[in-house]
């Protein structure tokens, strides 16, 4: 039920955002914001119902989907239910552009604006800041996925000049270590 929850949650931020935006916008901004507020009402809204209804009914039965956490139970039933993962994973990767669009509408609203351009400047700044949680998704995404269906143990991959760093440390230092590193 977690995910559930997060899943809610989300989205009711995210429409809640897009209602406090379309309040904002008013009869004299361009026709094409109030059109893109409507898409992501109604992506926002389809993500929020979609994605409750695959994460609820992933199971046959339905039950199975919480008593599958006993082993006993699992022993003695038979049930199939489709990959948690990757409905999360999904449910990620369609998020991240809605996320990017909600950060974009602000910012292309500062244009028509009458404001100096230093406040122009500094409240671009500031909506700039909305991309982090997108860009930060898109990365997650990135090592979700390596972590769920690539090589789990990716980390000296990704960072080698850590991995390398701390080798040379704990082998300098004559620490061992559960990979054999270290001074014999």
């Amino acid at each position: 039920m977690g995910y559930i929850g997060y899943i809610t949650l989300v989205s009711a931020l995210k429409i809640s955002i897009l209602l406090f935006l379309g309040r904002i916008i008013d009869r004299h901004h361009k026709p094409i914001f109030r059109w893109c507020l409507r898409i992501l009402y109604v992506i926002s809204t389809g993500y929020l119902i979609s994605f409750t209804i695959v994460h609820v009914f992933s199971c046959a039965p339905i039950h199975s989907w919480w008593d599958r956490a006993s082993s006993e139970w699992r022993s003695k039933h038979k049930y199939t239910c489709v990959d948690d993962n990757l409905n999360i994973l999904i449910g990620s990767v369609v998020g991240v552009p809605v996320d990017f669009a909600l950060a974009l509408l602000p910012t292309c609203l500062l244009v028509n604006m009458k404001l100096r351009q230093k406040q122009k400047f500094t409240l671009a700044a500031l909506f700039s800041l909305a991309f982090l949680p997108s860009i930060a998704a898109g990365v997650r995404n990135y090592y979700v996925y390596l972590t769920l269906y690539g090589s789990w143990d990716f980390t000296c991959k990704t960072s080698f000049h850590i991995c390398m760093k701390s080798r040379s440390l704990t082998h300098s230092q004559g620490i061992s270590t559960v990979s054999g590193y270290g001074r014999t």
